[in-house]
């Protein structure tokens, strides 16, 4: 497996993709750096201030609210131009401090009465759309609702960090087309190295050898993909910890507004592992995919242009599909049905898993509610295991005339 490293990388063409892959990621780490959230250690600090302060909510609320109508009086008594220029209890100057505070009273308001209070009303709404409705699959979406929601969040008030900010440059961006372009350019040239050198013809001889080898190239090409997608969620979370305050991934996900309809108890940082499992499983089936098409059309170019026609088009047809669902043209309702459609069997919409996390997203199977996240992952591997038998048994044959 060693030698199949060497070969894979002992062309100029491939280290330089794989430098122009790295300089895409350089690109969103500058953009990440230069886009940092730079009040998040001032909010910390009054964050820290009030919840040490204060152990009952009520208690808390009153008194962010009360701060930040002194702050809001003092401001329209000096001025706002002089608001900029009078130093602030926990940053530079009162308008800061005011903001700081507005967005602490949001936040305390969030956690403690918007997330127990919509819960409230989706269990409702769910228990009587039970009762009215005799078509099962629906009752069982409902009584899922029911079972999910009826569970306490412990959400504390502590500073979050600004985590939409730190995946705005990472996630759903062109990063993702050069990444599958370069596991697409090494598959190729793994399986395709060989014929064109001439050395298959030894190697093949022996059918214990063929298998072998398959099996070496098959693993340096998932090992170099899954070790690309590992380092842009290192690169991520080190961004978002550095730029952002993304500190503690203890955290429940519905601590932050985004998620705060996620039906699954899981904390941030199972969150982002669960992420990075799916886009791992995605990358794997690309690789699989492509080795499949390389195998059979023993061709360089056409193999890279049918993978990158095929894997680049998965991609742009989820893409046309998320923002047909989230823009204002056409009938908004059946862009999102078309949408929801999409995700329950394209391995491209692992790209973007935060859409299978936001809500009760589940599909009824055989009446048993099946989260929508596990049937893609499904047939991405399905996907995998199929191309992987036909890469082996296209690569044995092809191997000998």
């Amino acid at each position: 497996m060693r030698y199949e490293f060497k070969k894979l990388f002992s062309s100029v063409q491939m280290l330089i993709c794989f430098a122009l892959l790295i300089a895409f990621l350089a690109f969103f780490v500058v953009q990440s750096y230069r886009s940092r959230d730079l009040t998040q250690e001032n909010y910390t600090k009054l964050i820290n201030e009030f919840s040490e302060k204060y152990t009952d909510e009520n208690d808390l609320m009153e008194a962010i609210a009360s701060k930040r109508f002194d702050a809001r009086s003092k401001i329209n008594s000096e001025g706002e131009k002089n608001a900029f220029k009078i130093k602030g209890e926990y940053s530079e100057n009162l308008m800061s401090d005011f903001f700081l505070l507005e967005n602490a009273e949001s936040y305390a308001n969030y956690i403690y009465k918007e997330i127990p209070k919509h819960r409230k009303n989706i269990i409702k709404d769910s228990l009587y759309e039970i009762e009215e409705t005799s078509e099962n699959s629906l009752k069982t979406k409902y009584q899922t609702a029911v079972k999910k929601y009826n569970m306490k969040i412990n959400t504390p008030f502590v500073n979050t960090g600004n985590i939409n900010s730190s995946t705005l440059f990472f996630d759903f961006t062109i990063w993702d087309y050069a990444m599958m372009a370069f596991i697409i350019m090494l598959t190729v040239r793994m399986f395709i190295l060989d014929r064109e050198s001439g050395t298959y013809k030894v190697v093949y001889s022996s059918y214990y050898g063929k298998g072998k080898l398959f099996a070496n190239q098959l693993s340096v090409c998932l090992v170099t993909a899954v070790m690309i997608v590992i380092l842009h969620m290192v690169c991520q979370l080190v961004c978002g910890k550095i730029f952002y305050g993304v500190n503690n991934l203890s955290l429940p996900i519905q601590s932050y507004e985004y998620f705060e309809f996620c039906p699954f108890n899981i904390t941030l940082g199972e969150y982002f592992l669960i992420k990075t499992l799916g886009k791992i499983l995605l990358a794997v089936s690309v690789v699989s995919i492509t080795a499949m098409i390389t195998c059979l059309s023993r061709k360089n170019i056409l193999s890279i242009v049918l993978s990158i026609v095929i894997v680049a088009g998965t991609m742009l047809f989820n893409t046309r599909f998320y923002l047909s669902a989230n823009g204002n043209s056409g009938s908004l309702i059946k862009n999102q049905k078309d949408f929801t459609a999409i995700r329950t069997f394209l391995p491209a919409c692992l790209l973007k898993p935060d859409e299978y996390f936001k809500s009760l997203d589940y599909v009824i199977i055989f009446n048993v509610a099946v989260p929508r996240f596990c049937c893609v992952c499904i047939i991405a591997v399905l996907i995998s295991i199929v191309c992987v038998i036909i890469s082996y048994k296209s690569f044995s044959m092809v191997r000998k005339g």
